[in-house]
Formats: C-alpha cells, structure tokens, sequence
C-alpha cells in the first residue's frame, strides 16, 4: 500500500472527530471512585490522547505528500483542541493526588503524567510537519527525495501505533517487534542523510529546509515511541 492509502486507512481508524464538540474522555468525576478504578479510567484517557496526537501526525503527512492544503485548517484546528486537551488531562492527572493512594498507585500516577507529556510532544511534532507542508506550498520535493521520506514517514506511524497498543495491552512480548521497527527506522534515516547530502552535492537541492525538518520531527517522534512503550519495564529505551 502507497503512503496516500496508508494515511487514508490511517485518518478512517483514528478519526475522533466530527466538527461536533464531544466530551473529553478525561471529564469524570473522581468522587467516589476507588483510586484504582480512577488511574484505569485516566489510562484510557492518556491513551484516546496518544491516539489523537496520532491522527494528527498521520494527517500532516497527507497534506505534506499530497500537497492537499484543503486540509492544513483543519489540521490546525485539531492541534488547538488536542492541546487544549492535553493541558485540561493534565490538570486532571494531577487532581488524582487528592485521592487516597498506595505508594503503587501514586507511582502510576506519575507514569500517566509523564507519557502525557510525551504524547502532547508528539502533538506539537504533528504541527510542525503541518506547518513544513506550508512552507512547501506549490513546490515540490524531489522524487528520490519524496520517496525516502514517506517510507520514514510511514516506519513512524508504525511505531507509534505499536507503542501506543503496547503501552495500553501492556504487552512486554511486542517489545521485540518495536525494537525491530525502531532499528529500520535507523536504517532509513541513514539513507535519508546520504540520499539528501548526495543530491547537495549533485546541486540537486530540495526545497527549503522542509525535508531535514520533517526527518527531524519523524526521528523524534520515533524515539518518543520507544521511550512511551518502556514505560511498562521501568526503562527508559528499547
């Protein structure tokens, strides 16, 4: 399947919106639950959130590579509501604290805060690739160039996808597989450098600085993968 596909089947399986305001899944009341059932319903939050930044990222690449700058408001409409999102999770996740809670319990606590703040991150990396697509206007990437950056492009998503589901199952035997992901993800960003520096030197330049910024947001967000998904081993890298 070609980029263009994989981001459409992407935008079908993760679109949360619907131009409709809808309640934030984080907007329940904490009185009179158990601190237990409150983290379990706050880890289905931060995971909607992880989904969300997803999206987002998944859709910048489409008005990147597409060239459909139809879609850039809406993109920027959905970083504004999923930050604004992000801010009020945390502000819940924090509340928490007022609950009465075990050692463990304040332990996760702190685990959802800090992936939130990984995901927002993940958010803000979704606006700048949008905003790289506005630089590009009715320029083009070059061909090889293009190429090499969807199959980057679409490595990340991959991962992020994979650390999200591992980090909600969590799934310490699909460790190996994003490991895996994240080595070729290495890989293509070798090939990325050289590809690039190659057509420099051939004076065969790409436009603007568009294609090392948005390999840049692609390396961070991949890197931002694994870390989310070590969470549940206590490390901090695959």
């Amino acid at each position: 399947m070609d980029l263009s596909g994989f981001l459409r089947n992407t935008g079908k399986r993760f679109f949360f919106g619907s131009g409709k305001d809808t309640k934030p899944a984080f907007a329940d009341d904490w009185e009179g639950l158990a601190a237990s059932d409150a983290i379990a319903s706050s880890r289905n939050a931060v995971i909607s959130l992880g989904r969300e930044a997803y999206h987002m990222f998944a859709l910048a690449g489409e008005v990147l590579f597409s060239g459909d700058t139809q879609l850039m408001e809406d993109t920027r409409r959905r970083q504004t509501q999923f930050l604004a999102d992000a801010v009020g999770l945390t502000e819940r996740l924090d509340s928490l604290r007022s609950l009465d809670m075990t050692g463990k319990e304040l332990r996760q606590t702190a685990e959802l805060l800090w992936v939130t703040a990984q995901v927002r991150r993940i958010g803000l990396y979704a606006g700048d690739v949008a905003e790289s697509a506005a630089e590009l206007g009715k320029k083009k990437l070059s061909a090889e160039g293009k190429k090499e950056l969807e199959q980057y492009f679409k490595t990340t998503l991959l991962m992020l996808d994979k650390a999200l589901s591992i980090y909600q199952g969590r799934c310490f035997d699909q460790l190996r597989l994003l490991q895996q992901l994240e080595e070729q993800a290495e890989e293509q960003q070798l090939v990325l450098k050289d590809g690039y520096f190659q057509r420099i030197a051939d004076e065969c330049y790409e436009p603007g600085i568009v294609f090392p910024s948005v390999a840049a947001d692609c390396a961070r967000c991949c890197e931002l993968a694994g870390e989310i998904a070590c969470v549940i081993t206590g490390r901090d890298r695959l």
